[in-house]
């Protein structure tokens, strides 16, 4: 599948074109710019979402469910 991707980037952008695509993995974004790739978007929203929540959550030690079951919060 990777290879496809790759030839797809390579394709797109010598046919003049703008080539670009979403990914979670820093290292395959990395490797889509080198390829020739005008936009790669490496955050997605839900997930920079959850993470946040996450950070949040931590700095009022609810970082883990034990935690948050010992303070009567609820992960949902």
């Amino acid at each position: 599948m990777q290879a496809a991707i790759d030839r797809a980037i390579r394709t797109i952008v010598a046919s003049g074109k703008a080539a670009g695509t979403l990914t979670a993995d820093l290292g395959l974004a990395r490797r889509y710019l080198e390829l020739g790739a005008t936009f790669v978007a490496v955050g997605i929203d839900v997930t920079l979402l959850a993470q946040a929540a996450r950070r949040l959550a931590g700095e009022f030690g609810l970082g883990t469910e034990s935690a948050m079951s010992a303070a009567g919060a609820s992960a949902y």
